[in-house]
């Protein structure tokens, strides 16, 4: 059985999209070179799209990418200072 996940964050401007896609990128090269984990910014939105066969695994992955990207957001406005 294959698993295919598509999580959207939605954001204010398209700058923090592209900003928070590319630090969720980042995250991503730890993944496994067998995962197929795919984050892109389109307009104000970002997308991490990725597929295994292990249910376990794409429960653990959508939990590492939403505590990630809650982390991001909760720096990302200390960063502007």
């Amino acid at each position: 059985m294959k698993i295919i996940s598509d999580i959207k964050f939605y954001y204010n401007s398209k700058l923090t999209a592209e900003k928070i896609a590319h630090l969720l990128e980042i995250d991503n090269n730890s993944a496994s070179r067998t995962f197929n984990l795919k984050t892109f910014a389109k307009g104000k939105t970002v997308n991490t799209v990725f597929q295994h066969e292990k249910l376990s695994t794409s429960l653990s992955s959508i939990d590492d990418i939403l505590f990630t990207e809650r982390l991001i957001t909760d720096i990302l406005p200390i960063l502007r200072r």
